[in-house]
């Protein structure tokens, strides 16, 4: 799975569960997806101090497609 479908797929369960319906538990959804990437991509993102979500999947984003040898543009 690409990381934008991971990203839909992860907003779209996360109405799911109350507990992150909270705008207070940030770093808690954030830890949450960061730990269900795949683990190349996880690697590269921890060396990273990130500390929020909408950075996470852009990093993400601009990682992946770098290893596949494409350039994107950053979307915030």
């Amino acid at each position: 799975m690409i990381v934008g479908e991971y990203a839909s797929k992860f907003n779209e369960l996360m109405k799911y569960f109350p507990y992150y319906r909270n705008s207070e538990n940030g770093e808690d959804i954030y830890a949450q997806f960061k730990n269900g990437l795949r683990a190349d991509i996880h690697t590269m993102v921890s060396v990273f101090q990130l500390i929020d979500l909408l950075t996470l999947v852009s990093k993400c984003r601009i990682y992946e497609a770098s290893a596949k040898g494409k350039q994107v543009e950053p979307k915030f």
